[in-house]
């Protein structure tokens, strides 16, 4: 399509008047423009062929038969320009019945362009095939040059069709990409807590170890009593509720998951133990301090965490590591057992 447009433009600067301001070359001039009509039609059949459902050997053979046709034409005009006006008529009955079979194959295929776009498309050509016609019986009946702009007049129509279809395609290519977002966010996203999942901490999990990685895993406290107490609504608040006190401590640094239920998981890296104790015993309970003071229901929790600084230790013994302390503080903080 680019190159037609391309082709489009050169000729209609060939066929002006303007070349002649800085060259009295005007058989050279004809013979390029010439040349250059020659090849848009060829090069639109393919385009055509490219969108069409069916066999597209006709296309094929119309699109040979032109650039033979051309090919002819450059003969007769190098070794016998007496037979140029019989070649041009021969070109011109040869273009016209080709926009007539590549016009009918176009309405005759109409209900497969089902999208706004190639609905524009199909216009378009619509349009250029009908100027086109009217563009060859012009040059017939008429001593003027006024075919060049009946045909003008038909590029035009379909090259703003083309834009529009182009503009279309851009729309739905914006589209398509924003419902992939949205969808790979619903994959990878806990809809209550807004952190990522289990799926997204399952792909985080199974990489390898290069850098220091500290687990942190955390539980909240007397969720099953406020499950009982309150309702699971009530849980459910304070579920979200530590899942903002995490990743407001640990959102920039880290990478925070809901793991399940009540489990919260946070991954640091590049972390020395005393940063992560710093964090643990001073910033979080500041964090949920703040929170309790808009709460009816307080927000306790329990965390234990791991650390390493090199591949020594998997990702499943930290996690395992993590976990048994953070069940550990639990069970002194609550009396239970796992």
């Amino acid at each position: 399509l680019g190159i037609f447009i391309l082709l489009a433009g050169t000729w209609l600067l060939l066929d002006s008047k303007l070349l002649l301001l800085v060259t009295n070359r005007t058989a050279l001039i004809s013979l390029a423009s010439y040349t250059v009509f020659m090849l848009m039609p060829a090069v639109l059949i393919m385009y055509i062929s490219e969108m069409s459902s069916g066999s597209q050997r006709p296309y094929y053979i119309l699109c040979g038969i032109i650039l033979a046709n051309t090919a002819l034409y450059l003969i007769s005009y190098i070794l016998a320009p007496v037979m140029i006006p019989y070649a041009l008529s021969a070109c011109h009955i040869m273009i016209m019945s080709a926009i007539i079979y590549v016009l009918y194959r176009c309405i005759h295929s109409a209900g497969s362009y089902n999208t706004p776009e190639l609905k524009s498309i199909l216009a378009g050509f619509i349009f250029m095939c009908l100027f086109s016609l009217m563009a060859l019986i012009s040059f017939y009946i008429s001593s003027s040059s006024h075919y060049s702009y009946v045909y003008a007049i038909g590029l035009a129509i379909f090259i703003t069709c083309m834009i529009t279809a182009s503009l279309q395609r851009m729309y739905n290519y914006i589209t398509d990409n924003a419902n992939v977002s949205a969808y790979k966010q619903l994959a990878y996203i806990d809809s209550l807590t807004g952190l990522m999942n289990k799926a997204s901490f399952t792909t985080e999990h199974i990489k390898p170890i290069t850098s220091p990685t500290a687990y942190i895993m955390f539980d909240l406290n007397g969720l099953k009593h406020t499950n009982d107490t309150y309702g699971h609504k009530e849980g459910d608040e304070l579920i979200a509720a530590a899942a903002e006190c995490i990743r407001a401590v640990f959102g920039r640094i880290g990478k925070c998951y809901r793991f399940g239920g009540d489990e919260l998981i946070v991954i640091l890296y590049g972390f020395k133990a005393r940063d992560i104790d710093a964090l643990l015993n001073y910033k979080l309970p500041a964090v949920i301090n703040s929170c309790n003071s808009n709460r009816d229901i307080p927000l306790e929790v329990s965390y234990g965490y791991a650390i390493c600084n090199d591949d020594s230790v998997t990702r499943h013994e930290l996690f395992k590591q993590a976990d048994e302390r953070m069940y550990a503080m639990k069970k002194s903080v609550e009396g239970c057992s796992r």
